[in-house]
């Protein structure tokens, strides 16, 4: 259970920013909003970035070990 947990979990944060995102360029009360267009694509580099790493922890690890994950 751990395992999948984890897994939600991460799902959930890496999503719920571009929500964050969407409710605040969609909003009318916030004065002098910056612009919404280049904190997207900083959301999408983060991301991507995140899953480079993931990868490669998984490509480095011992094959041995990978059925502890």
């Amino acid at each position: 259970m751990g395992g999948s947990l984890y897994t939600l979990s991460t799902i959930v944060s890496l999503v719920l920013p571009f929500i964050a995102l969407s409710f605040y360029s969609t909003s009318t009360t916030v004065e002098n909003k910056t612009n919404t267009h280049k904190m997207n694509i900083a959301l999408i580099l983060l991301t991507c970035c995140w899953g480079l790493s993931a990868m490669a922890f998984f490509g480095l690890i011992d094959r041995e070990k990978l059925h502890t994950f």
